[in-house]
């Protein structure tokens, strides 16, 4: 009997969809595609593979909003879910493994409309510098740099990790070149700097490990970075985390007295990351130091990199303010700037900045 009902009920489930009796017209067509992700590369070549090569997303969930008619997507990437016979609509795909929902408006075009759709994928470049050539060593940005890779790139991705001797001018600029080159549409990018920061003049930068005191040319200003990020496909989907004395200057707009020992950099080349739009979150203002500590592991780290590390891992349901299983970059600033404060404030001022940009997600738990 249960073979016999399972027939039956298909037969009315048929009927329903494809319509019967008078003649009248189905009043559903059928939406389908595929869902994919990025490009492939080959790694000796850095050469791009064939688009055939494009990886299939197995599991993603494909709504269509408009109607609430959803499907999973199988092995292949392959989805299909059912849509009025007539009208604009929106196609809404997203996966647990991918950082951000896409949307691709559609047309109905008759019984059978087909929309793919593909998910971004993260290009992550982490830099932490203890060991530098010509100036002061530092304790903290090794462990910093080893508790961002642990805990920040969570979603699909490429991960770029540079420590130390490693983590020159060139091998820097050459990371985010690259990142650039591979970087497609829906695409994000995601910087992470510990080390030595500085300001002289009218010059903002980070310190690479080659970095020099008679000079700038080892050193990355913050124009130089604004237009690395310029090169991507949208600026705007890069976020940037720095942990080093001055960050904030990185797009605070805000001069100091020109230094004397260093070379003068353009009055315009202010607000760098502003004209990006990209997201920023600095560890310290325009003017202040950032501080490195022992925790009570008794690991030297700084302060507001191991914040930033706490709330993405064991404290996430307390950084996640809204309680919606994700931590934005502007609840990942807010726990670490409070907890910074309080962590200085006694011996010290150091106070985090923020630039919103398009606030995005950091981490889904």
């Amino acid at each position: 009997m249960r073979g016999l009902a399972g027939i039956a009920g298909l037969l009315i489930s048929v009927l329903l969809i494809i319509g019967c009796g008078g003649g009248e017209a189905p009043t559903q067509a059928l939406l389908q595609g595929n869902i994919i992700q990025g490009h492939i590369y080959c790694p000796d070549t850095r050469e791009e593979v064939a688009p055939e090569a494009l990886l299939p997303v197995w599991g993603a969930v494909v709504t269509v909003p408009e109607t609430g008619f959803s499907a999973r997507t199988n092995a292949a990437g392959f989805y299909q879910v059912a849509v009025p016979k007539t009208g604009t609509y929106t196609l809404a795909a997203n996966h647990v493994s991918f950082r951000d929902t896409v949307t691709v408006p559609f047309a109905v075009t008759g019984d059978l409309t087909e929309v793919d759709a593909m998910l971004g994928v993260g290009y992550y470049v982490l830099v932490g510098i203890n060991d530098y050539l010509y100036i002061t060593d530092l304790q903290g940005p090794g462990n910093d740099v080893e508790g961002m890779r642990a805990t920040l790139p969570m979603f699909s991705g490429h991960t770029t990790v540079l420590k130390d001797r490693q983590a020159t001018k060139q091998q820097i600029k050459k990371a985010f070149t690259e990142a650039a080159l591979r970087m497609r549409e829906n695409d994000y990018f995601v910087f992470y700097y510990s080390g030595h920061g500085g300001r002289d003049g009218t010059a903002d930068y980070i310190c690479p490990t080659d970095t020099v005191l008679t000079g700038y040319e080892n050193d990355i200003m913050d124009s130089e970075l604004r237009d690395w990020l310029k090169a991507m496909p949208d600026p705007a989907r890069a976020t940037i985390i720095i942990d080093a004395c001055y960050a904030g200057a990185f797009f605070d707009g805000v001069e100091s007295p020109r230094g004397e020992s260093r070379a003068f950099v353009n009055p315009p080349n202010y607000r760098a990351l502003k004209q990006t739009n990209c997201t920023v979150l600095a560890a310290s203002a325009y003017n202040e130091y950032s501080w490195e500590d022992i925790d009570y592991l008794g690991v030297v780290r700084g302060f507001f990199s191991r914040h930033i590390v706490n709330a993405l891992s064991f404290e996430r349901s307390i950084a996640d303010v809204n309680k919606d299983r994700l931590i934005s970059a502007r609840e990942l600033y807010e726990y670490a700037c409070s907890r910074t404060i309080a962590d200085t404030q006694a011996q010290f001022l150091q106070t985090p900045q923020f630039q919103e940009g398009m606030n995005p997600v950091i981490v889904r738990y």
